[in-house]
């Protein structure tokens, strides 16, 4: 169950699976985003190509992210979304 976290010799900040978070400081402003999905959603389509998505299809944004991931079954993702 844990293969991916038992790379024998590596810290566990290099194993695939880390325990280390990334974190990144990000001053927003009005009218900023932050997009936040599961790693399932990042293995299917690139951050630019959900941005495009979200922002062509405009009004509710729950249906909007609804689209997305339905986009995703479509390309037949095998991962959490």
């Amino acid at each position: 169950a844990f293969k991916y976290k038992a790379g024998d010799g590596l810290a566990p900040s290099a194993q695939k699976v880390s325990v280390v978070p990334e974190t990144y400081k990000w001053m927003a402003k009005p009218g900023d985003w932050l997009l936040l999905a599961c790693d399932g959603v990042w293995d299917v389509f690139s951050s630019q190509r959900v941005v495009d998505e979200v922002c062509k299809a405009g009004g509710d944004l729950g249906e909007v992210l609804q689209q997305v991931l339905e986009l995703c079954i479509e390309k037949e993702a095998d991962d959490n979304l």
